[in-house]
């Protein structure tokens, strides 16, 4: 059972972790860009 209990908890832990750093990189790279970069992208 103690393997079972450390393996749950590492597997559920980096899912919500890669979520919130999948919503953070877009945010902080269109934050590099400016909006000339968003402009660009939308514009295409």
């Amino acid at each position: 059972p103690g393997g079972r209990a450390p393996a749950a908890r590492p597997l559920p832990a980096p899912s919500p972790a890669r979520s919130a750093g999948r919503t953070a990189a877009p945010h902080a790279v269109a934050d590099l860009l400016g909006r000339e970069g968003i402009e660009r992208s939308v514009g295409k």
